[in-house]
């Protein structure tokens, strides 16, 4: 389910243009044209699993816990 969320994510939300995808490459130390193409879609996936794991980090940091009293007070501990 991950995948499919980041795939669809890659083309939403977190989809870069080849401007942003330029600067990765080129901050990786690649820089010809032919070799751009080759790695285009992997580069658009590691932004897009950086992109990701800062909005769980982000959600997760924003979660509010609460404790349904009644259930938990139901559940056995041995």
């Amino acid at each position: 389910m991950v995948e499919d969320l980041k795939a669809h994510l890659a083309e939403t939300d977190f989809k870069l243009g080849d401007r942003e995808l330029r600067t990765r490459f080129r901050a990786q130390g690649l820089e010809e044209d032919r070799r751009f193409a080759q790695v285009r879609g992997a580069l658009q996936m590691q932004a897009v699993d950086e992109a990701y794991a800062r909005r769980v980090e982000q959600r997760v940091a924003a979660a509010e816990v609460r404790v349904e009293r009644a259930a938990f007070d139901r559940v056995s501990v041995w």
